[in-house]
């Protein structure tokens, strides 16, 4: 009887464990038995004409296809050509929100409706030097922030790595600059952002790097209807701002993609802060994944971070070397003018504080 009662538990327990494998197999195989294939698009919304960028994703959907043994396919969907950056990078995040689009590259300043910890990101002399970056990015404070942004998002947008795609950012004026008080009273353009001290916190304003100007005692300039780098020099030609902001590799694209540089023939090398996105990809999307995929999935976004880290950087010198070539006159920021410029906006950490975090600071700092 007792042998009975055994085999009958034997025969459930096998049972069950068949029952289990089937599931499995099924769940991760498809009923009919063939691996089953997971479908993502890539949203490209960080400048979508740049050949660099783009050769990069596609050469990331490919590892992803070749590691996965086709079982994680990755398609790239670009906006309307006359979309622009600021409108695609609001794009992206509705895309990633609902999971129209499962993986995108979004600047951390988009995030910020997301997570006010990003706006970290933009505090003014903040990293002192690119390792000292990446070591934010890939250490325990980039994993904790990378974490405070899914809770922040209701468990929605998963940030899967930090990188950026230029060096760090230069002042650019249509006059010479080469110290602080040249600035004050200079017009900013400002990327559309509002620049009414009561409409600051707006769901596109980049408000640390408004703060930042107005610290400098500048005069941001927005227009709502040109949101992005492209007004730049649609600003400069018809002298409505003096100045404006970002990498190198970023004005020789701008400069060669439209024939002109609008007077900008003075750059002010302050290397202020960096201009930061972050791989990010729908958090039920990536749940759906089985375990391997989505380590290969993280391991490879990691991956292209580095790549585009270093080519980054790279592409920067060369743009810096091309504008020297131009003739166009780079002054360096110099200690004395970096001390001042430090103390100046030592108000924009204070001002935001509240939204950012003290410790968060702290941390980077050392």
């Amino acid at each position: 009887m007792k042998s009975t009662k055994h085999r009958a538990i034997l025969m459930v327990a096998a049972t069950l464990a068949v029952s289990a494998a089937t599931f499995a197999y099924t769940h991760f195989r498809g009923t009919n038995g063939a691996e089953k294939v997971f479908n993502a698009s890539w949203y490209v919304a960080h400048t979508p004409d740049n050949p660099r960028l783009v050769n990069q994703a596609k050469e990331f959907a490919r590892k992803l296809e070749a590691r996965s043994q086709g079982r994680l396919h990755l398609e790239l969907k670009f906006p309307d050509p006359t979309q622009r950056d600021g409108n695609n990078f609001r794009t992206a995040v509705e895309k990633i929100k609902t999971n129209e689009a499962q993986i995108s590259q979004i600047s951390t300043q988009a995030l910020t409706s997301f997570d006010t910890q990003f706006m970290v990101f933009d505090l003014p002399f903040l990293f002192q030097s690119h390792e000292h970056a990446a070591s934010v990015f890939d250490g325990q404070i980039g994993a904790g922030l990378k974490e405070h942004l899914l809770i922040a998002s209701n468990n929605v947008v998963r940030p899967l790595s930090f990188t950026y795609s230029g060096g760090y950012r230069v002042f650019m004026s249509t006059k010479p600059i080469s110290k602080m008080s040249d600035l004050a009273g200079l017009k900013m353009h400002s990327y559309g952002v509002e620049t009414t001290p009561k409409k600051l916190i707006t769901e596109d304003s980049n408000l640390v790097r408004l703060e930042t100007y107005l610290a400098l005692k500048m005069q941001p300039v927005s227009d709502k209807a040109h949101p992005d780098y492209v007004s730049q020099l649609e600003f400069l030609k018809h002298g409505d701002v003096t100045m404006t902001e970002d990498h190198f590799s970023h004005y020789t694209r701008l400069f060669n993609k439209f024939g002109t540089r609008a007077g900008l023939d003075y750059v002010w090398e302050t290397k202020h802060s960096l201009f930061l996105t972050s791989i990010v990809v729908n958090e039920e999307f990536f749940k759906s994944l089985p375990s391997d995929l989505q380590a290969i999935l993280k391991e490879e976004a990691q991956t292209l971070a580095l790549v585009e880290r270093e080519d980054s950087i790279f592409t920067d010198q060369k743009a810096k070397k091309q504008m020297l070539e131009a003739g166009i006159k780079i002054t360096p920021l110099s200690d004395d003018e970096r001390a001042k410029m430090l103390e100046a906006t030592h108000i924009v950490y204070e001002k935001l504080e509240a939204q950012i975090g003290t410790k968060l600071v702290e941390d980077i700092k050392r």
